[in-house]
């Protein structure tokens, strides 16, 4: 019976797995994002009000329809700034900042980063994956793209579009 209960307490101590079995790190970007979403939350502190939050939006959806990279990146960060961001914005930003011109590569690094954070576990990680990947490429990254894109994989392994 000692036994029994000291490989069950073994199990249960080193066989039980994490929320994120294939947890994906790159090192520095976490910190690096947390400090980007600090500094844009530091503009309101308090965070904004529903209508402020709904103007930016409104302006970040304009200006994305539009295409106007530059000011879907500024409304973007606005609303960011104003509290309660979504995984969607955060990864609308990341793609504003990688086709505005000029592009900023790590600001859509760090971007696609807290979409993927935000993102339910799986399926949901994808797309920040993928414009991680993407913005790691532009900054000649490729190691740490190809590790994005293994993590694609992972997380969609019968997605024949994605091997």
């Amino acid at each position: 019976m000692r036994r029994f209960c000291l490989l069950a307490l073994l199990l249960l101590v080193f066989g039980a797995a994490p929320a994120r079995a294939d947890e994906f790190q790159l090192p520095g970007v976490q910190t690096d994002a947390q400090a980007y979403e600090t500094t844009l939350t530091r503009r309101f502190p308090a965070g904004g009000t529903p209508q402020a939050r709904h103007a930016a939006e409104q302006q970040a959806a304009a200006a994305l329809q539009q295409k106007d990279w530059a000011a879907a990146a500024t409304a973007l960060e606005q609303r960011i700034a104003l509290g309660e961001a979504t995984g969607r914005q955060w990864l609308d930003l990341g793609t504003a900042q990688l086709r505005r011109a000029p592009p900023d590569f790590q600001k859509a690094l760090l971007a696609g980063w807290q979409g993927f954070a935000n993102a339910d576990a799986g399926n949901g990680e994808i797309p920040g994956l993928l414009l991680m990947a993407d913005a790691l490429r532009a900054l000649n990254r490729p190691a740490q793209a190809v590790q994005a894109l293994e993590a694609v994989v992972q997380r969609a392994p019968d997605n024949a579009a994605y091997k």
